[in-house]
């Protein structure tokens, strides 16, 4: 079985698309979502729409949250605080409900899934090196975590001998006896310094995990966010990556 895990798509709807196209032509049996489907970018209803209708599970993150007033936006910058006012008038009342609707945590028997941290999911702490993982690995008994939020593709390992060391984000072969807590990037603001689509497909058979990058048409979602006069800072940054 082939799954891809996408997160952090921020109302990017032409990267969306790409990335589902993508999808498709590497044969993955389920997709599933880590959350944040709205904020920053400016078609957060047709994305929530989309994801619903393409996803196995579709969790929630802090942006979603945000939006239905779940939790407190003070800890955003400006710029997202503004994204999200432009944001809310755009859903409709079914969107609104999918995103209410949208759990925090999703696991199986091999993987489990969330928008930022298995520990106290809703307090969306940011996982951003090998010692902020060192006290997630009690949270989950599986041998594989996926979790997005920080926009940036990261692979943290615990070893056989239960050292937590960092791996390279690209093309990761799983072995047996270690666990993994794995980033999988953004799909609508990449913040790595490269400005593609990013998203994670997770061969099950074969124990591989494969980070992969989408171009998609960047002026296309930069032009629909001026008209919508969402912040210039968001609307660059898509150039660049960060």
């Amino acid at each position: 079985m082939r799954q891809a895990i996408l997160s952090d798509i921020h109302g990017n709807l032409e990267a969306l698309h790409q990335v589902l196209r993508r999808v498709e032509r590497e044969k993955c049996d389920r997709i599933l979502c880590l959350g944040d489907c709205v904020g920053y970018g400016p078609f957060p209803s047709e994305c929530v729409d989309l994801l619903y209708r393409s996803c196995t599970v579709v969790l929630a993150g802090n942006h979603d949250y945000g939006l239905l007033g779940w939790t407190s936006t003070e800890s955003f910058n400006e710029f997202a605080r503004r994204a999200l006012r432009v944001s809310a008038p755009l859903m409709t009342e079914q969107t609104l409900e999918q995103l209410r609707n949208s759990p925090l945590t999703w696991q199986d028997a091999k993987v489990f899934c969330v928008h930022a941290t298995p520990l106290d999911p809703e307090s969306w702490h940011y996982l951003l090196s090998i010692y902020d993982a060192d006290i997630q690995w009690n949270v989950f008994s599986q041998s594989l975590g996926f979790f997005g939020h920080t926009h940036t593709p990261m692979a943290i390992c615990q070893t056989a001998q239960r050292h937590t060391v960092q791996r390279t984000a690209a093309d990761l072969q799983l072995q047996p006896g270690e666990r993994y807590l794995l980033n999988v990037g953004s799909v609508g603001q990449p913040r790595d310094g490269n400005p593609d689509a990013c998203f994670v497909v997770h061969d099950v058979d074969e124990q591989r995990v494969r980070w992969v990058r989408v171009p998609y048409d960047i002026d296309a979602t930069q032009r629909a966010m001026q008209q919508l006069r969402i912040p210039e800072f968001l609307i660059r940054r898509l150039t660049f990556g960060h």
